[in-house]
């Protein structure tokens, strides 16, 4: 299953699995992208198959009718309709997840501002663009922007969190991986957004 989940990662340009969330949202990403693959082909498969069978032929006017039976119209209403219901269910349920901490995750205040990243860490100093946390123990992110919408987000981890003035807003990530993982701003937020990067060192 490892070897699969590395194939499909390299395909899709995807960026290292570095927190327990990660695997989480490209297991969904996996599952969306093969059906639809799959039921894109079929549907094209089918086209072809139908433009044969039922073409103008020599000295017919039209084409013969049909009318399909009732399970097959409930069929193709009822299959795409259980589709994105389990996949809304899926992603419900990693929405949750990523919503609820779990306890004695150690808390960062994560002030944003035009353009950079403020950690504050809880009992001891702040810092600038860097974040340090160790490895395997999860942490808890509690966002805010001191003037506009910024939105926190670390592509190895796959976690995105909008900073939004005047409140404050929460994610979390557990990371086993020691490294540095770069921080993006991916919400536009100025002339220097795309300047707006730093990192999470886990040491």
């Amino acid at each position: 299953m490892s070897s699969i989940n590395d194939v499909l990662r390299a395909m899709l340009f995807l960026p290292e699995q570095a927190s327990t969330f990660a695997l989480k949202v490209d297991r969904l990403h996996f599952f969306v992208i093969v059906t639809t693959l799959l039921a894109s082909s079929a549907i094209g498969l089918a086209a072809i198959a139908w433009m044969v069978r039922f073409r103008r032929r020599p000295g017919q006017a039209t084409t013969e009718h049909y009318e399909p039976p009732a399970w097959m119209e409930a069929l193709i209403v009822a299959g795409p309709l259980s589709l994105f219901l389990l996949w809304f269910g899926i992603g419900f349920r990693d929405y949750v997840f990523l919503q609820s901490p779990p306890k004695g995750a150690t808390d960062v205040y994560v002030t944003a501002k035009k353009w950079m990243w403020q950690f504050s860490y809880p009992g001891g100093p702040s810092s600038l663009e860097v974040l340090a946390v160790p490895a395997g123990s999860p942490v808890r992110l509690l966002l805010t922007s001191r003037d506009v919408i910024h939105s926190f987000f670390v592509p190895a981890f796959r976690i995105k969190q909008d900073a939004l003035p005047g409140r404050y807003t929460q994610t979390w990530f557990l990371s086993n991986s020691p490294g540095r993982y770069e921080v993006l701003c991916a919400e536009y937020c100025g002339t220097a957004h795309s300047m707006m990067r730093g990192e999470v060192v886990v040491l």
